[in-house]
């Protein structure tokens, strides 16, 4: 054997080994991925997780090795093309387990909505790792490349492992289908890049029809069919209201909900046992994430359109301004003569001010006029005004800016309890020991409660309504998933039972209200009633938390774009695993929705 033979010889048992060492590694990377994940695993669990994997694993790499066997000079573009292909792949499969080991599935449509604050979840740490991974897919796929071979080089095996090879690409096939799910009875049945591949594409297609016609079916002159079934405790004909979207919180892990987390939220819990509070028990967030949440819940509606992806705000704002819908702000404005104002801790440039011009508030605030504001030195978190400073600025607009003689309507969203981040420690309210989210709710917690002392020793407490919900349900990454492990009831859905507490000078309401697993979709038509707007023209899809309520096998819905789930017994369920008696009602809803997004494609929703 000639030096060169002996040299490409010893090239392809290089390139050979290190192909089954990529297998074993990112095999590995994959199992700790479920273990960081907070997965409890079954034996049933853990088969359901290799289907998940094996095969793909397998079958790639089997290719990748059968192009090390090629000749360079004959198959140069064959070889330079699945070389890339292996560098694409491990990329994949290294952020699939990634986002994995954060939320226990592979990544979503709405991961990659909202792909812009990635970077709130990646710490060093995982940025070491992630540079790591790209060095070492592109020194493979260079490798791959340059391996030249003996033509007398075994490329194809032999016929026990090419029947092995066609086998394991048949249930690939498989796998990647709606069969496969039924097969083997597991959720997750997609393979990492079958998985990724269905969700890229999804990002890329409408999701919805136009709707044939020209009519508006949505349009009605009434908001609620009944009357608010509470006396009044005052004659406040036109009351202030407040409404408070914190970032992302789920109702299990306030005090007020949960005496496990009893020294987490103290400042909420006063206000929550507050004579004139009400805490609103079994209520949902219909929607997700806060581009959603935010436009959903202040038109009752859902939206098809997330944050990034085609049709997205991001992609689409200017077109998706123009989209006509009814908005509490709105209605309060036009027929109560209501001042309308939104106070956020994004940049006059950020998308999400986009969104708030179309929602038509009489004046949004953001970070430049907290900036601009001389009674407020703000201090910043990952690039966000702090919840101190939000709150400081709420009290600045309520004493400054609204004294013109109209009750006010306010919406703020608070941003420091966002997934993945670290709350400021500068107040000394933070356990160094505590679960992140504990420490995101501490400081939130903490910065609600210099406003409510304020808020209910002011003139403002007697003609002002305060509401404190969120904008979405948590974000199942690793460190909720630690806090929320035992709970029988949660679901790695993003739609869970959110806070909704409610103080009302005006109106006797009870301690304690059950909202029957109803939504946030509910909520304006909740706000109207609590305000006495009625017998107004809207689109409103909701109905006031105090009259509307699912009966025997009847269950409610919550929507995330195309991602349907099914809420009833106090829990959300995602569609692979609804009772079956509760099927013809979801159905029925889902459709309704489709329909839905059709109109709202059309632009048909309200004029």
């Amino acid at each position: 054997m000639s030096n060169r033979e002996n040299t490409v010889t010893q090239m392809n048992l290089s390139i050979k080994k290190i192909t089954y060492i990529y297998i074993y590694m990112l095999l590995s990377i994959y199992i700790i991925s479920i273990f960081a994940s907070g997965e409890q695993l079954s034996i049933k669990k853990a088969l359901f997780l290799i289907y998940d994997v094996l095969p793909e694993l397998l079958i790639v790499f089997g290719c990748f090795k059968f192009v090390a066997g090629l000749k360079i000079s004959a198959y140069k573009p064959i070889k330079f093309t699945l070389s890339l292909i292996a560098f694409v792949y491990i990329l994949i499969f290294f952020s699939q387990s990634f986002y994995k080991s954060m939320s226990g599935e592979w990544i979503t449509k709405l991961a990659m909505e909202n792909a812009n604050q990635a970077y709130l979840l990646v710490s060093p740490f995982y940025l070491a790792i992630i540079a790591l991974m790209v060095t070492g897919a592109g020194i493979y796929a260079f490798l791959l490349y340059r391996n030249a071979t003996a033509n007398n080089a075994d490329c194809g095996g032999n016929k026990k492992r090419r029947v092995a090879y066609i086998c394991l690409a048949a249930l690939l096939i498989i796998q990647n289908t709606h069969f496969g799910s039924r097969l083997v009875d597991n959720e997750s049945y997609l393979s990492p890049a079958g998985a990724f591949l269905k969700t890229s594409a999804s990002l890329f297609r409408s999701g919805t029809k136009n709707a044939a016609g020209d009519d508006y079916p949505y349009i009605k002159n009434y908001i609620n069919k009944s009357e608010l079934p509470f006396e009044m405790r005052n004659s406040v004909e036109k009351p202030n209201v407040i409404v408070i979207f914190t970032e992302g919180t789920s109702a299990r892990v306030l005090t007020p909900y949960n005496d496990k987390y009893r020294n987490s939220t103290p400042n909420i819990n006063n206000m929550a046992q507050h004579p004139y509070s009400m805490i609103v028990d079994n209520y949902f967030n219909h929607t997700a994430a806060t581009f959603r949440g935010t436009i959903g819940q202040l038109s009752s509606s859902y939206n098809y359109a997330g944050g990034y992806g085609k049709n997205s705000w991001t992609e689409d704002k200017d077109k998706l301004k123009d989209l006509r819908s009814s908005t509490l702000p709105k209605l309060l404005a036009e027929s109560m003569d209501y001042n309308t104002f939104f106070l956020s801790p994004h940049s006059i440039t950020d998308p999400y001010y986009n969104l708030l011009q179309k929602i038509e508030f009489s004046k949004i605030y953001c970070k430049e006029d907290i900036e601009a504001c001389s009674s407020i030195n703000p201090t910043y978190f990952n690039g966000q005004i702090t919840d101190k400073d939000m709150y400081s600025f709420l009290r600045e607009v309520i004493t400054n800016d609204t004294d013109t003689g109209k009750p006010f309507f306010i919406a703020m969203y608070t941003f420091n309890t966002h997934a993945g981040i670290e709350a400021p420690s500068d107040e000394n309210v933070i356990n160094d020991n505590d679960n992140l989210v504990l420490k995101q709710l501490k400081y939130t917690d903490y910065s609600f409660g210099r406003f409510w002392d304020w808020f209910i020793n002011s003139e403002y407490s007697q003609n002002t309504i305060v509401i404190l919900t969120a904008d979405h349900a948590h974000y199942n990454d690793s460190d909720y998933l630690k806090l929320v492990s035992e709970d029988s009831d949660y679901t790695r859905c993003f739609i869970d039972r959110i806070p909704l507490i409610i103080y009302d000078p005006v109106h006797v309401l009870p301690k304690r209200y059950d909202a029957e697993d109803n939504t946030s979709i509910d909520l304006t038509p909740t706000i109207c009633q609590l305000v006495g707007a009625e017998n107004q023209k809207n689109s409103f899809l909701g109905t006031s938390i105090f009259e509307k309520h699912p009966g025997d096998n009847q269950a409610t819905i919550a929507a995330i774009g195309d991602s349907f789930f099914c809420i009833y017994d106090h829990q959300a369920h995602t569609e692979e695993k609804i009772d079956h008696k509760y099927l013809e009602s979801f159905n029925k809803q889902r459709q309704d929705i489709n329909t839905y997004y059709m109109y709202e494609k059309a632009n048909r929703i309200f004029k």
